[in-house]
């Protein structure tokens, strides 16, 4: 993952990463896509359940704003480009200014080859490195305050969780395993958590220094008479 201004460059892996946290409830349009704030070089998404946060090497992992603002690339839109890319293609995402569009900004995703980096893509035509797809999509909603979702982890000796049981819906996991494959095989997911009634926080650092983080929220569970668990 690359980010150099108001262009980030990400795999094919990465970004199917990235969807696989976006709701698919038809109501809910603002957690319908990804979104991209330039200003701390991170991508993230939401289902309203979890949460995904990819910052570019030398962004700021803390650096999303409290309040709503970044804008939201539409799901539909961001699968259509992945599906074009093949497998060493890179995916390309500029913001841009765009008075006609409803927030100001607008999207430029690309379908670039491998040999195209962030910088060299930011504020040129992506045409002009050989992309092979190009969609342009006008930005109609923003993010939730998602720098309020993440749980903030500084001192180790906080995160001993009291003593008791845990549980976390499958469905949600089983998303990991779209961050795994964008991640080397020896680099471990790092699991944060400090009680039951806490979001987990579960943090990768991949090969080219991005950081990758999940935030999931826990099931309430009850210890049944004959020790089974209801959810």
């Amino acid at each position: 993952m690359e980010h150099a201004g108001n262009t980030f460059l990400v795999t094919k892996k990465e970004a199917r990463a990235l969807l696989a946290y976006t709701s698919r409830d038809q109501v809910r349009v603002n957690l319908q896509g990804i979104a991209v704030d330039p200003s701390s070089a991170t991508l993230a998404a939401t289902d309203g359940h979890r949460a995904i946060f990819a910052t570019a090497p030398g962004g700021d992992p803390w650096g999303l704003p409290a309040s709503p603002g970044a804008p939201v690339i539409p799901a539909d839109s961001w699968g259509a480009v992945i599906k074009a890319a093949r497998a060493r293609d890179f995916v390309a995402v500029q913001i841009h200014r765009a008075e006609s569009a409803p927030l100001g900004v607008a999207a430029t995703l690309a379908v670039v080859p491998s040999h195209a980096t962030a910088a060299s893509l930011d504020g040129t035509d992506p045409r002009d490195a050989g992309a092979t797809m190009i969609a342009r999509v006008r930005l109609e909603n923003t993010a939730p305050p998602l720098a309020n979702v993440l749980p903030r982890y500084e001192r180790d000796d906080d995160d001993t969780p009291p003593a008791g049981l845990i549980g976390f819906n499958p469905r949600y996991l089983a998303a990991l395993a779209d961050l795994g494959k964008c991640l080397h095989g020896n680099t471990p997911i790092v699991w944060r958590h400090r009680g039951e009634l806490d979001a987990a926080l579960a943090v990768a650092r991949a090969d080219d220094d991005a950081i990758w983080r999940v935030v999931i929220m826990p099931m309430r569970l009850e210890s049944s008479s004959r020790g089974t668990l209801a959810a």
